[in-house]
C-alpha cells in the first residue's frame, strides 16, 4: 500500500483513496490505459488529416450531407475537433458563416459528438465490433435526427432568435 495512506487510520479510507478500487489509483489507471491511447490517436490522426490536406476536401464532399441539415460542409471540421475536445470546437465554429450554422454546431456538439474521454470508455465497455458498429450507427441517427429538428427550429440566417451573425437584429 502506497505511504501516504498510512496516514489515514481507517481502512475504509485508506481503500477509498489507494486501494485496488481507491480514487487515485483507478483515475491513473483510467488515465494511462484508456484515455491517454484514444487521446494520442485522435490527435495523430487530425495532424495527419491537417498535413494531407484532406480536411477541406472532406468538408467538400460532405457538402450536400450537410445542406439537407441547412449547413455548409466546413462544419465537418469543428465536429470532427468535437471528437478530441468538445471545448476547443466550441470556438473553432467561429469559422462557420452565419450565426444559425454555429448554433446548430454547438448543439450538435452538446447531444451527440463525445469528447476523447468519453469516447475511450465507450471503446473499452464495447470492445465487439459490431457493438461499435451499432453504436456509431446511433450516434450518426442522432446527430442527423438533432441536426435536423435544430435547422426547422432556426429558420433562415437568424432564426426566431433575435440575432445573425453580424449581431444586428432580424428585422434589419
Amino acid at each position: 500500500m502506497p505511504s501516504f495512506t498510512r496516514t489515514f487510520r481507517t481502512t475504509g479510507i485508506r481503500e477509498l483513496i489507494g486501494g485496488d478500487y481507491g480514487i487515485i489509483t483507478l483515475s491513473i489507471r483510467y488515465a494511462i490505459a484508456i484515455i491517454f491511447p484514444i487521446v494520442t490517436t485522435f490527435f495523430l490522426a487530425f495532424s495527419i488529416l491537417e498535413d494531407s490536406r484532406l480536411l477541406p476536401r472532406t468538408a467538400y464532399l460532405l457538402d450536400g450531407v450537410f445542406k439537407k441539415i441547412g449547413m455548409s460542409g466546413r462544419t465537418v471540421i469543428p465536429l470532427l475537433l468535437g471528437t478530441g475536445c468538445g471545448t476547443m470546437a466550441v470556438i473553432v465554429t467561429r469559422i462557420l458563416e452565419t450565426w444559425r450554422e454555429r448554433i446548430i454546431a454547438t448543439v450538435l456538439l452538446a447531444v451527440g459528438i463525445p469528447c476523447s474521454a468519453q469516447l475511450g470508455v465507450m471503446i473499452g465497455i464495447a470492445p465487439d465490433f459490431i457493438a461499435m458498429l451499432m453504436w456509431i450507427s446511433i450516434v450518426t441517427a442522432v446527430l442527423l435526427i438533432t441536426g435536423f429538428f435544430a435547422s426547422r427550429i432556426l429558420p433562415g440566417e437568424g432564426g426566431f432568435l433575435h440575432g445573425n451573425s453580424t449581431g444586428e437584429s432580424a428585422e434589419a
